[in-house]
Formats: C-alpha cells, structure tokens, sequence
C-alpha cells in the first residue's frame, strides 16, 4: 500500500503546492504522483488533506499580518451581509466601493506564486540549498515568515 503525506512536518513543499495547483491530492502519495489515488486510500488521503489545511490554518494564526488579514475579510464580509441584508442606499454603496478597491487589488496580484523562485530566494536569506521536494510545509512557512520579519535565527 503506498504510502502518503499526513502533516506540514512530513509534507514537502512542492506537494503540497502542486496538489494547489492541480487540485490533485495524488501529489499527496510519496510515490508516482500522476497515478490516481487507489480506492481504498481516497478517504485516507481527504482527511490527510484536511489535517494538513487545518495545521496550515494554525502556523498561519501566529503570523500577525495574517491575523490582520483576516480582521481585513472579516469587516469586507460584515459590510457584505449588511449591504445585502440593509435597505441602506448608503451600506450598498460602502460594500459596492470596497468590492471594487478588492477586484483592483486582486488584479494586481494574481500572479499565482512560484514555488522554485521562493526558495531560490530562501536559499540566499538562509545560506544553504532550500529543496521544495525535500523542504517541508512548516520549515518553508517559518522561514518565510523570518524572511517577512527581516530576522534570521542562526
């Protein structure tokens, strides 16, 4: 039975962002990948999937600018609900202004992010070869948010 990626601490980056990619959580086996997943591993694979998001959710929750992301979409969503839920000329205009600012900022940076320049850059910051087959989810993580933070522990 092959064998799979349950955790960020044994999940390489790469397969974790190809199964982003492709949305194909056969990246998840550590084996040939561009086969399907066997039958008797789907429900196995899903929930390792799910771990995986969950414990993404978790490392991401310590990075303040992502808390401060989500406070961001929070208040977006609040003015959403009251924009739908409201008769208020005004909360529809509110909603309709911050949803246009949101479409310009997301064209700016749809850019789907590349793995590989990523870790060419970690690799400088950090001195050494930064594999993304070998590299895992929670050490490439943490280094990006040392890289962020501008402090580099020896």
């Amino acid at each position: 039975m092959p064998e799979y990626y349950d955790s960020i601490e044994n999940c390489p980056i790469y397969s974790y962002w190809k199964v982003l990619q492709t949305k194909n959580k056969a990246h998840l086996l550590k084996c040939d990948s561009n086969r399907d997943i066997p039958n008797d591993l789907q429900h196995s694979i899903l929930a390792a999937w799910d771990k995986i998001e969950s414990e993404i959710i978790d490392l991401r929750l310590k990075d303040s600018s992502f808390q401060l992301k989500m406070n961001e979409e929070l208040r977006f969503l609040r003015k959403k609900l009251k924009a739908v839920l409201s008769d208020s000329a005004y909360d529809k205009t509110v909603y309709n202004q911050e949803l246009k600012k949101r479409q310009k900022e997301d064209k700016k940076d749809s850019g789907t992010y590349d793995v590989w320049k990523i870790c060419a850059a970690m690799s400088r910051y950090m001195k050494f070869r930064v594999d993304p087959r070998e590299f895992t989810v929670v050490e490439f993580f943490t280094i990006l948010n040392e890289m962020k933070d501008g402090r580099k522990e020896n």
